[in-house]
């Protein structure tokens, strides 16, 4: 398959579905159209092995996040994870990285199913764990996701009472965003 056609086809799934964490890509674009079903199972089985030997050896955290996290749980500061990324992307990030124990709270975005995907009932069972992991678990419609004030604003609700801080890599998405909301809340 061209390289041209390949982009252009994953570029048009990634602008349908308005996001980079859209993890039916390959199955949802034109380029395994003209195959039966039994190479596109094939396919679909190899690029998933694929991808979880990248995230093994290529997904680590930035230096000294680690050792930050563990200070600020011990100091007794609570952390809520905001994020854009779907709870299954994120759940498979955490497991890996060891990051769980490090959050009280998760918000992240509605889960982007493919509809030839058997996703729902997949993933059913990790959010009922993730419910009940976490003080508060919230999937987040496109609306309410960063750079919008909505999550911020919910964190802010669950916490009353508390200094809230904001940290990220995004001035735009996760630092502008909070700033905005008054006393308590600062990036």
């Amino acid at each position: 398959i061209a390289e041209e056609r390949i982009w252009h086809d994953l570029k048009g799934v990634y602008q349908k579905y308005e996001s980079l964490e859209y993890q039916f890509l390959i199955q949802d674009s034109e380029l395994l159209s003209e195959l039966d079903n039994e190479k596109k199972k094939r396919i679909s089985f190899l690029l998933s092995v694929a991808s979880r030997r990248v995230r093994k050896n290529r997904l680590l955290l930035y230096v000294g996040v680690k050792e930050t996290l563990e200070a600020i749980c011990a100091s007794g500061t609570l952390c809520v994870a905001l994020t854009n990324a779907p709870f299954y992307q994120l759940d498979i990030r955490f497991k890996h990285l060891g990051l769980h124990k490090y959050f009280d709270s998760l918000f992240c975005s509605e889960a982007i199913m493919s509809a030839a995907s058997d996703g729902a009932f997949k993933y059913e069972k990790r959010r009922q764990q993730l419910s009940r992991r976490y003080r508060r678990f919230t999937e987040l419609d496109r609306a309410s996701q960063k750079p919008s004030t909505v999550p911020f604003e919910l964190i802010k609700a669950l916490y009353p009472g508390h200094d809230l801080v904001a940290v990220g890599d995004s001035l735009h998405r996760d630092l502008l965003p909070p700033g905005g909301l008054g006393h308590g809340a600062r990036a």
